[in-house]
């Protein structure tokens, strides 16, 4: 159940909880008309922390959860395939100074992935 300042889930155990001012952006992965569902990726400010996932979130949620996002002051992209977020994660920890002279996030091509922000 999404709020102001946190998506929590108590429904299942273990119980979920993300709290926004700690996200600095959101991937939607497997966003495609011809899936039924999609996977959200939470990715923390703090790199060391490990990304939190949604899976299989039913593609008629995808309009509620971008407005829901724009409405959080979140960015996010959506991009038609999953990526390799242990990989990534370990490649910015390693150069963290090398990844944001690189441009950061901006390696998310606009051709595979379509991106808005707030």
């Amino acid at each position: 159940m999404p709020t102001s300042s946190a998506l929590i889930s108590v429904v299942e155990l273990p119980a979920f909880v993300v709290t926004l001012d700690e996200v600095e952006f959101v991937m939607l992965e497997r966003v495609s008309l011809s899936i039924r569902t999609f996977d959200m990726v939470f990715v923390f400010k703090d790199y060391h922390k490990k990304p939190a996932m949604i899976n299989s979130i039913p593609s008629t949620a995808l309009e509620l959860v971008k407005e829901w996002l724009l409405s959080c002051d979140i960015f996010y992209a959506e991009a038609s395939k999953s990526l390799n977020w242990p990989k990534l994660m370990k490649t910015i920890l390693d150069d963290p100074e090398g990844f944001v002279e690189q441009g950061g996030w901006s390696f998310i091509s606009p051709d595979e992935v379509s991106a808005m922000m707030m």
